[in-house]
């Protein structure tokens, strides 16, 4: 029992993020760019100039840069658009917002350095 004390303030003292779990990329990001994203961002379609057929594609970005900085949701374009009230600057456009647990995950998986299924495309397959 003199343990419990301690591993209370233990439990305190952990930054949230280190209690949870590590995103899973195929189960809880990709319905949600394919929910909200794919339509206008993969494929032939990259409004903006942004395309999410794959990861090389996310980290080059679009006409206005960068839309995802590894590590760095707060610095992030695409955190940016999904949370902004902004009718010019919001993603999507139109159609359902992001709900809070979808703009929480993608923000997780942001802070934990965007990973992606290796050889995953939103592309279609050319064979």
């Amino acid at each position: 029992m003199d343990d419990l004390p301690k591993l209370f303030l233990l439990v305190i003292w952990l930054p949230a993020s280190s209690l949870a779990a590590e995103i899973d990329f195929s189960h809880e990001i990709v319905p949600v760019l394919r929910k909200h994203c794919v339509k206008c961002h993969t494929g032939d379609q990259k409004k903006g100039g942004f395309s999410l057929n794959d990861r090389a594609s996310l980290l080059r970005g679009g006409e206005s840069g960068p839309v995802v900085v590894s590590g760095k949701s707060a610095e992030s374009e695409l955190v940016a658009r999904v949370t902004s009230d902004d009718p010019d600057l919001q993603m999507p456009p139109e159609g359902p917002r992001l709900s809070a647990q979808e703009v929480a995950r993608l923000i997780q998986w942001v802070d934990e350095g965007v990973a992606w299924e290796p050889a995953f495309s939103f592309a279609k397959r050319a064979y």
